[in-house]
C-alpha cells in the first residue's frame, strides 16, 4: 500500500479547491484501504511562467487552500481535528 499521496492540480482557482477537497476528504477517511497513507504532496500542473501576478495570485490561494497538508501527517491532522 502507498505511504504518500501526490495531488496535481493546474493554477486556477476551481481546480485548486477540488483537489484541495479531495485531498481533506482523503485525509479524514477511515478506509483500510488508504489506512497506510501519512502524507499528502500537492504538485502544481502546467504552470505557465509569462503572468507574473496570475501565477503568484494562483499561488497564494493554492497555498491557502493546501496549508493543512503542508508539512503535517495524517495522524499529526487527526489529533488537531479532534483537539478543536
Amino acid at each position: 500500500m502507498p505511504d504518500e499521496l501526490v495531488v496535481c492540480f493546474t493554477y486556477n482557482s476551481q481546480n485548486i479547491e477540488g483537489a484541495s477537497a479531495a485531498a481533506s476528504s482523503f485525509m479524514h477517511s477511515d478506509g483500510a484501504r488508504w489506512s497506510t497513507v501519512d502524507r499528502v504532496w500537492p504538485i502544481p500542473m502546467r504552470v505557465e511562467l509569462a503572468e507574473k501576478d496570475k501565477l503568484e495570485a494562483a499561488r497564494d490561494v493554492a497555498r491557502q487552500q493546501f496549508r493543512p497538508f503542508l508539512g503535517i501527517s495524517r495522524v499529526e491532522m487527526r489529533n488537531i481535528t479532534e483537539a478543536g
